[in-house]
């Protein structure tokens, strides 16, 4: 989520503010909003100054973000972004590394998959059906 008053930069590349609320976020991870349009991707994640390689749940971090986003325009402060998750990277990690990721990266994995589906693409219900969650 990016952090309301944590806007550094609007464009060229963003930095903002962000609460990572699950998974891990690292940089060169796409980002997509939750209506689908993609934002850009993540250039770097800094914590007071350093350099991170990997930001996981919980963490509040400043993140550049690369790609024609203006925030206030393309994506406000407050809103939930995602990583956009390509398909076959999904079933990889289910189907290959499901025992290296832990329960909260799959929990938002599947909460990726519901928002890829809800976006049309269909193919995302194998991952949903590989987690276990019924589909209606």
């Amino acid at each position: 989520m990016i952090i309301p008053g944590y806007v550094f930069r609007r464009s060229d590349p963003a930095i903002v503010g962000v609460e990572v609320l699950g998974g891990v976020i690292r940089p060169g991870y796409p980002l997509i909003t939750a209506k689908g349009r993609e934002i850009g991707k993540i250039l770097a994640i800094k914590d007071n100054d350093k350099s991170l390689d990997i930001a996981r749940t919980g963490a509040k971090v400043a993140v550049s973000i690369e790609g024609k986003i203006m925030i206030g325009r393309h994506v406000d402060e407050g809103e939930v972004v995602y990583t956009d998750v390509p398909f076959d990277h999904a079933t990889k990690l289910l189907n290959e590394f499901r025992s290296y990721i832990s329960d909260d990266e799959v929990l938002t994995l599947k909460e990726i998959a519901e928002l890829k589906k809800k976006l049309g693409l269909k193919e995302y219900a194998l991952i949903l059906n590989k987690l276990g969650v019924a589909q209606g």
